[in-house]
């Protein structure tokens, strides 16, 4: 069958030129969210390091640089259930090289009930003050952390397109489903 697009929002830790990263503490600290690309609404920023999704399956998908940091390593944390979801990638950044590099991570969850997450990011020493990224200087805002969640919900529909009693973009619908996968 053919399946309905799925609904995907991102969020990001936009900053304006000029601007780094904040500072690498030594150890665990929260990073910040404080843009949503979510036409869907399907993530609410609870606060600039926190977002909630609701019941349902989604994959997350994040990254997250570190700069003089040596070691360091992220992931995603599930506040609610105050449990690690998913440790993100291993990274190493020396002081005595000039070399940004990224942790990423991606996973997939079920719940049943309204949830939030954060991202955290281990690093092994303290850098002030773009130990959490540098400033690209390019004129446009800065990205520093990134995290993409897409709804797993898409809908299947049969080999004819039909699609019967089924929720798409938070209404009922009945139809078929077009070659460019939208739902007529």
């Amino acid at each position: 069958g053919t399946s309905v697009p799925q609904r995907v929002a991102y969020l990001r830790d936009e900053k304006p030129n000029g601007t780094n990263g904040g500072n690498a503490v030594a150890g665990w600290q929260d990073r910040t969210l404080n843009t949503k690309d979510d036409v869907n609404n399907l993530v609410v920023l609870s606060s600039d390091k926190e977002f909630t999704l609701s019941a349902g399956e989604y994959q997350i998908e994040w990254s997250a640089p570190a700069y003089q940091t040596y070691s360091h390593q992220t992931k995603l944390t599930n506040v609610t259930d105050n449990t690690t979801q998913e440790m993100g990638s291993s990274g190493h950044s020396s002081a005595a090289s000039a070399v940004l590099n990224q942790s990423f991570g991606s996973t997939r969850v079920k719940i049943t009930t309204d949830t939030t997450y954060k991202i955290e990011h281990y690093c092994e020493q303290a850098k002030s003050p773009d130990g959490l990224g540098v400033n690209a200087a390019t004129g446009a805002p800065n990205i520093f952390t990134q995290v993409t969640i897409t709804d797993l919900a898409g809908v299947t529909v049969n080999a004819d397109g039909d699609v019967n009693n089924i929720t798409y973009n938070g209404a009922a619908a009945w139809g078929k489903v077009a070659a460019d996968g939208t739902l007529q």
